[in-house]
């Protein structure tokens, strides 16, 4: 698998909150489907990131 994409368009994440993960902190994107998580350094910065583009549109 050389490349993956997830495509969530930003008025589909209802909430962007982050959890505890051993290694890295993990974020979990909930929308009315699903949830992603993804697990990051920098967490806190990519959820601000996440909330002023979801406020963008």
């Amino acid at each position: 698998m050389d490349e993956l994409r997830v495509v969530i368009p930003w008025p589909d994440v209802i909430h962007a909150q982050k959890r505890f993960g051993m290694v890295a902190t993990i974020i979990d994107l909930e929308t009315s489907a699903d949830t992603l998580s993804i697990r990051c350094y920098g967490a806190d910065e990519l959820i601000e990131i996440i909330e002023a583009a979801r406020k963008a549109v």
